[in-house]
């Protein structure tokens, strides 16, 4: 929206229909869609050293706001008031994720076919160990099909570091239509598979995201730092951007034109926003973990005040640490 308000409506850099196109398709592309925007409108605006000054500058104020974090988290996340609202900032990160998951399904919501394929993608993640990026690429490609066949056509050789660096890749080059599509393959991976990290300080970190400005797929930052300091942040991030940034200085500039005529695209953005709700909601359901009536009342009240509000995504975060600091502290 900020992006929309200052390209098109201020500087009119480029037309509306031509920004709402080309949104359509980056929302139909692996990688998350604000920095895709951000490195596409560079590149186009003054080439490849424009596209790297618009990831740069998206990513930097985030960048070191996560260290800072980190680095606090690092020193005090022992202390009591600390952990309370490190806790009720968690509440805050799940229900924004709720709330984005309503949003990211809106599109969708009268499609009878998107239906189907979210509860068949929900008993999949439920009921097996099928990886999700699979997932949700099958799911892109039967919506494609369906759709045919409905109209009748068909150190840096320092194991962490290299581990840290092949799961940023890997989820950088899969993640499709919002950063929040992220959480459940980074979660399988650092908390599940590596055991980098419990399910709270997962949490933590996907509050963090959450809280400070840039994607969330930013959350990695905050985990690279935790796992092999300065370096270990430097790194994860650059991974889970660079598939997204060589996308948009390399074909897709090229290409925008003769995707915007393909009649497929809205197809397989169904196919991929069913499965990637699916599995928003199948790691959930794991994010919740030990929860009793309380926390699940926070979440409920906060989704309730985004509903009647327009608070900000950052302070549904502070609210809940908030919250959860004050009960702490009556029930001392």
């Amino acid at each position: 929206a900020q992006m929309q308000k200052e390209l098109v409506n201020e500087k009119k850099w480029i037309p509306e229909d031509e920004f709402l196109q080309i949104f359509g398709l980056i929302k139909a592309m692996p990688g998350p869609v604000a920095f895709q925007m951000a490195v596409f409108f560079g590149y186009r605006r003054q080439g490849f050293v424009g596209g790297s000054l618009a990831a740069v500058g998206l990513l930097f104020p985030a960048f070191v706001a996560m260290i800072v974090l980190a680095k606090f988290y690092q020193n005090f996340s022992d202390v009591f008031w600390v952990q309370s609202v490190m806790k009720g900032m968690g509440l805050g990160a799940f229900t924004l994720i709720v709330w984005a998951l309503r949003a990211l399904m809106l599109s969708f919501m009268k499609n009878i076919f998107f239906w189907i394929l979210f509860l068949a993608g929900l008993f999949i993640a439920f009921t097996t160990d099928f990886p999700e990026p699979a997932l949700i690429l099958i799911f892109g490609m039967l919506a494609i099909s369906a759709s045919r066949l409905k109209s009748h056509q068909l150190n840096i050789f320092d194991p962490t570091l290299i581990t840290l660096a092949g799961v940023c890749l890997k989820a950088g080059a899969i993640v499709f239509g919002t950063g929040l599509a992220i959480v459940p393959i980074l979660e399988e991976d650092f908390v599940n598979r590596l055991h980098w990290l419990t399910h709270a300080q997962f949490m933590d970190a996907v509050a963090f995201g959450q809280l400070t400005p840039g994607p969330i797929s930013l959350s990695v930052t905050f985990i690279g730092y935790r796992m092999a300091g300065l370096w270990g942040a430097t790194l994860a991030t650059i991974c889970i951007f660079l598939p997204a940034f060589v996308h948009q200085v390399t074909w897709f500039p090229r290409m925008q034109n003769w995707l915007s005529k393909q009649n497929w695209i809205h197809d397989f953005t169904l196919g991929v926003t069913a499965a990637v709700c699916a599995t928003i909601v199948f790691s959930l359901s794991h994010l919740k973990q030990g929860w009793g009536k309380t926390e699940i009342s926070i979440v409920m009240a906060l989704l309730i005040v985004m509903n009647f509000t327009k608070l900000p995504s950052w302070s549904v975060i502070l609210i809940g640490g908030a919250v959860t600091w004050g009960a702490s502290l009556v029930g001392q």
